[in-house]
């Protein structure tokens, strides 16, 4: 059985997936997101130039969209951009699957001269953005936050003490380190050496203590397609 560690509307979508090719999953959510409301009437827009999102979760927290959808967006990812559209913005470009993407196309398309940018992001990040572009002026608003799961669900003991897990996927660093700490918590360590490990990043596979693991699998791309072909490809 997969445990699928993303949110709870993520994983229901990649269970699915899995379940169409007959694939049994367990849905453990590591994170939940929880939107961090601010009021864009609040914010300092008169000199901007662009909005950017990182996330999926990005838009979660502001108030109302209308007075910003004039402004270029630039979206990590297909999936956060197509959301970018469907809130209203006209003029929305995805820059890549990564971080690193959308650094490279600013600093190839984007001029300090021509505005400030604006940064909605999560609480807790771990990607340099603001660093990497730090000869912008960048006005960071927090949009949303995920809190970190402490316990396992009674559900998934029973699973792991009937010898039922045999791979879990992790789509983060902090979704590895959450798991991690509740197989502490419920003294299940052990486990470990049973367990396959499916990782969408070299980060999220270096959050988890590698040598006690079973197996630890990367994906090819750090995308849930990817992801996805890597689950269909066990045996």
């Amino acid at each position: 059985m997969f445990v699928l560690t993303r949110p709870e509307s993520d994983s229901q979508a990649l269970a699915a997936e899995l379940a169409a090719h007959g694939k049994q999953s367990f849905i453990e959510p590591m994170l939940t997101i929880h939107p961090q409301p601010f009021r864009v009437a609040d914010l300092d827009v008169a000199d901007a130039q662009a909005l950017l999102l990182t996330s999926k979760h990005s838009l979660l927290g502001a108030d109302d969209l209308e007075p910003l959808t004039s402004l270029p967006v630039y979206a990590v990812g297909d999936t956060t951009a197509d959301i970018a559209r469907k809130a209203g913005f006209g003029n929305v470009t995805s820059t890549g699957k990564q971080v690193r993407d959308m650094v490279a196309y600013m600093q190839k398309h984007l001029k300090p001269a021509d505005g400030s940018l604006l940064y909605f992001s999560g609480r807790d990040i771990t990607t340099g953005l603001s660093a990497a572009l730090s000869h912008f002026s960048i006005q960071r608003i927090v949009s949303y936050h995920a809190q970190a799961t402490t316990r396992f669900s009674p559900e998934l003991i029973s699973a792991f003490k009937e010898d039922r897990v045999y791979r879990v996927l992790f789509f983060s660093s902090r979704t590895a380190r959450a798991f991690e700490a509740c197989l502490e918590a419920a003294k299940l360590s052990g486990k470990r050496k049973h367990l396959h490990a499916l990782c969408l990043s070299k980060a999220a596979a270096a959050s988890l203590h590698g040598h006690e693991w079973n197996k630890i699998s990367i994906s090819n791309e750090p995308t849930p397609q990817s992801m996805l072909a890597l689950a269909l490809g066990m045996k």
